[in-house]
């Protein structure tokens, strides 16, 4: 099995050339929980920003 790829909101909107600001705008309107924190950092996976990526487009 394999893991799914965790990464904070900035480095998802480098790979998805979004603006990160946008990004983290929808994940805050949608309350978009992240799937690991470590520390005060979140990490997210693709299936987790799934609602607001369809938002952005």
């Amino acid at each position: 099995m394999s893991e799914k790829e965790l990464l904070s909101l900035g480095k998802w909107a480098e790979k998805l050339e979004l603006k990160a600001n946008d990004l983290k705008k929808q994940v805050k309107e949608l309350e978009i929980e992240p799937s690991k924190m470590k520390g005060k950092c979140a990490y997210y996976s693709e299936e987790d920003l799934k609602p607001a990526l369809e938002k952005l487009k």
